[in-house]
């Protein structure tokens, strides 16, 4: 008896390259699929594929197995969990709640693991960020194309680099630049000449008689250029008639 207690969890062991059993059989889909209340939309349709190739998979429709982690309170079920402890609950609970919640995951990588607990299994496919979660959540619904084997499956992710951080203090580093070049080419125009200063360059101030002589300069241009609307328009009836 005390050595069948010892070898019966070893016997409930599943590997990855069972997958998806025990999840889902013939006749019978035995899992729960969970992403995060705040998973992106791509993490929801990834979590909606996964529940559609059980079905596939088991031959019948299954209903009801696709949840947000705030509407999970156990994992005594064999669950599927989408995210990482950051990102999703129920990725925390099956991993013992991590203080640091991204341990394990780094930027440009991605995995599926598996965990027995309980006498329930679970998985997890989860990345450091969204796009890492979401290349491990569709290599699990493509198992059948790729090597599954062992408690876990890593895979590189072509990610862009989240430098969010990094291109706010540029942009603060560059509108800084762009402050003290506007402020040095003020510097080298302003003048005891020139009061009057333009960030392109030197603004001469004009004096009053100046903008006076511009004035009548451009009515008399005008005057010249322009003949009257009314002269224009009987000369244009005389030429109708003409």
């Amino acid at each position: 008896m005390v050595v069948l207690a010892l070898v019966a969890p070893f016997a409930l062991a599943h590997d990855l390259s069972e997958f998806p059993k025990p999840f889902a059989e013939e006749g019978e889909v035995n899992a729960l699929i969970v992403v995060g209340s705040g998973a992106p939309a791509s993490h929801v349709i990834a979590q909606t594929n996964i529940a559609l190739m059980f079905s596939q998979e088991a031959g019948i429709q299954a209903l009801g197995i696709s949840m947000l982690d705030s509407d999970v309170d156990t994992i005594n079920q064999n669950t599927i969990s989408i995210g990482n402890p950051c990102d999703n609950e129920v990725s925390a609970l099956i991993l013992g709640n991590p203080s640091d919640c991204d341990a394990g995951y780094a930027q440009g990588e991605a995995s599926i693991r598996i965990v027995e607990q309980g006498g329930y299994t679970h998985i997890i496919a989860a990345g450091a960020t969204h796009e890492g979660t979401l290349a491990a959540a569709k290599a699990l619904r493509n198992y059948d194309s790729l090597d599954f084997e062992g408690d876990s499956y890593e895979m590189a992710v072509d990610e862009p680099r989240e430098a969010k951080g990094e291109a706010k203090t540029d942009a603060a580093i560059n509108a800084g630049n762009l402050e003290e070049e506007i402020e040095t080419d003020a510097e080298i125009t302003i003048t005891d000449d020139n009061p009057k200063v333009g960030i392109d360059g030197i603004v001469q101030e004009e004096s009053p008689e100046e903008e006076t002589v511009i004035e009548q300069s451009a009515l008399v241009t005008l005057s010249e250029n322009q003949p009257n609307i009314f002269i224009r328009f009987f000369a244009w009836v005389g030429n109708l008639f003409g």
